[in-house]
């Protein structure tokens, strides 16, 4: 399995590096684990979505949370990141995968005076679907959203 798969829907990991030109519509992209690379994170999704996309800004603001969780809870060796994404007429798909570390995600309620643990929160209430998978070598979250038809709205 191969993250075309994954972004067709399946929750598989991808632990290697994929040239983007083998998967057609799939923008793959590795950044090194360092917070201050959370900043090209978002400026990645941004510019692959546009500012006039309807999911633009949540599409963002997930993408630097789950980037932040990416490189603080990865295992301290970890040396870097990747996001893949996909974006077609009806949904937007973005994965973020790490090198693993000790931790499974999980949603929590942090006291109000807390300064983080909201980024699973914010997801499971921004993303139409998502989800983690686990192997021995990474952990990648993956999170869906929909793009409503005129139809529907």
């Amino acid at each position: 399995m191969d993250a075309f798969q994954l972004l067709q829907g399946n929750l598989v990991a991808r632990t290697a590096e994929v040239d983007p030109e083998e998967v057609a519509g799939v923008l793959i992209r590795q950044f090194p684990a360092l917070e201050r690379e959370v900043t090209n994170a978002r400026a990645f999704i941004s510019g692959l979505l546009g500012q006039a996309h309807p999911h633009h800004d949540d599409a963002v603001l997930l993408t630097s949370e789950i980037a932040t969780n990416a490189i603080r809870y990865a295992r301290p060796d970890a040396t870097s990141f990747s996001i893949s994404a996909q974006t077609t007429e009806t949904s937007t798909l973005i994965a973020i995968t790490d090198a693993g570390g000790t931790t499974i995600p999980l949603i929590c309620k942090p006291a109000d005076q807390d300064p983080g643990g909201r980024g699973l929160f914010m997801l499971d209430t921004l993303a139409t679907t998502w989800g983690f998978i686990r192997t021995p070598t990474s952990t990648g979250i993956w999170f869906t959203l929909k793009i409503s038809s005129e139809a529907e709205a």
